[in-house]
């Protein structure tokens, strides 16, 4: 009865009626060959006292318990008590037909559950290896359904206007004679795999941290297998000093076991299949596909939106539509240069805050006009101040503009970590000059 069954006790067969749907048989107890059977007995309330039943008093058995001994034997489990008390008696000479499909041959009791419980745990392992298999293949569909979308709304969009066009050819123009080519990666990386990781690396900290902490971790894991081998704990020692370290290195020792499950420890060169892997999100896998397979991608990062919304460019809040609208604007071919371009416009002249309009060798003429009402406030703050008066600069976004000769870059505090471009060409120069020597 279940009323004499304790309450964990209960939640242990609930799970275990719940596996056996799943799996499709019955779930049965391993027990000896001579099973001994129990009824509860109560002598004095709140004290439980077992007895042994006679194995061959079939008549106690309820119908449940009948059933299941049927079952154990491979013999049916249809009919009234009757009838499965007389089945159970005429095979309970020990010997039952084989279950495996022997033909007349006769096997013991023990051999018939050993098969069951065989089968029960291969089905169970086959279920829950279906699950992992359809989780990650409903992850990576979900990302093709996303991919797919954007396509979609890329090709439904209208042409946009003359005067947009001009503007964007004007903004190129200007981000050229600042970044002349070759525009260089501000990441450190040797090849496909190092640049991946870099990248996942570099969400929330900046890109001075990710080139501190990828130094020691490529030279202990370059590749895949390496990565693998280095372990979670490690890798987290090693990137500690970065934003969400732990999380990170969870991701990246994941990333690398299923590069060389699905890929032979090599970086897939698609969409799909790079945003199918742990870690990896549409703007990690467009820059990977930007700057190591050379395919003409846009990835947005929090500057380029900033600057994008900025500019006049686009008007989302999402970073998916700036990065459609930004493809609608530019050229095909100026992708690759101009996302690396405007990463480093953002870090040396268009700060978030205090940020002066009239100074900035771009927002001077390519400002929204909420933007350009109000130069004194900062773009994060949202709406332009009304009126004709122009307020009063807040201390902390004065600049001193009485050196005509003073770039406006020289304006802005450099923030630790940045790395602008002039630096990071200096510092590859360096690096190649060493190499040559």
């Amino acid at each position: 009865s279940n009323r004499h069954v304790k309450p964990s006790m209960r939640s242990r067969l609930a799970w275990l009626a719940v596996l056996s749907l799943r799996v499709g048989t019955s779930v049965r107890l391993v027990r000896p060959v001579r099973p001994v059977h129990y009824t509860r007995v109560r002598s004095a309330p709140r004290v439980a006292r077992w007895s042994s039943m006679a194995e061959d008093d079939f008549a106690a058995w309820t119908v449940l318990r009948l059933k299941e001994e049927l079952r154990g034997r491979g013999l049916k489990v249809s009919g009234t008590k009757t009838v499965l008390l007389q089945r159970l008696q005429e095979h309970s000479g020990g010997e039952v037909d084989d279950p495996t499909g022997g033909g007349d041959r006769k096997t013991t009791i023990a051999e018939v559950e050993k098969v069951a419980v065989e089968k029960i745990d291969n089905a169970t392992i086959a279920t829950v290896e279906k699950v992992k298999v359809e989780k990650v293949e409903g992850t990576a569909g979900a990302k093709k359904s996303r991919s797919r979308k954007r396509k979609k709304e890329e090709q439904q969009l209208p042409p946009p206007s003359p005067e947009l066009l001009e503007k964007a050819e004007r903004i190129r123009r200007a981000l050229l004679d600042l970044y002349p080519p070759p525009v260089p990666v501000p990441l450190d990386h040797s090849d496909a795999f190092t640049l991946l990781v870099a990248v996942v690396l570099s969400a929330q900290t900046t890109d001075g941290k990710v080139n501190a902490v990828t130094k020691e971790l490529f030279q202990k894991a370059p590749n895949p297998q390496a990565m693998v081998e280095l372990g979670k704990d490690e890798i987290l020692r090693i990137i500690r000093p970065v934003g969400l370290a732990p999380g990170k290195s969870q991701r990246l020792h994941a990333m690398a076991q299923e590069l060389i499950d699905r890929h032979d420890a090599q970086v897939p060169s698609s969409f799909e299949e790079l945003e199918a892997l742990s870690g990896v999100g549409h703007k990690t896998a467009s820059v990977v596909m930007a700057q190591a397979f050379g395919v003409p991608c846009f990835p947005v990062d929090t500057h380029i939106h900033r600057l994008a919304n900025r500019w006049g460019l686009s008007n989302s809040n999402k970073v998916e539509d700036t990065e459609r609208d930004l493809k609608t604007v530019f050229a095909k071919e100026h992708w690759n240069d101009l996302h690396l371009r405007i990463i480093y416009f953002g870090r040396e002249h268009c700060p978030a805050k205090g940020h002066i309009v009239e100074l900035c060798p771009i927002c001077s003429f390519a400002a929204a006009s909420t933007i350009q009402s109000n130069p004194f406030k900062s773009f994060s703050s949202g709406a332009s101040v009304e009126g004709d008066e122009v307020p009063t600069t807040p201390k902390k976004a004065r600049r001193d503009t009485s050196s005509p000769t003073e770039t406006p870059s020289s304006n802005y505090k450099k923030r630790k970590g940045i790395i602008t471009y002039s630096e990071r060409r200096a510092e590859l120069e360096k690096m190649r000059v060493e190499e040559d020597r």
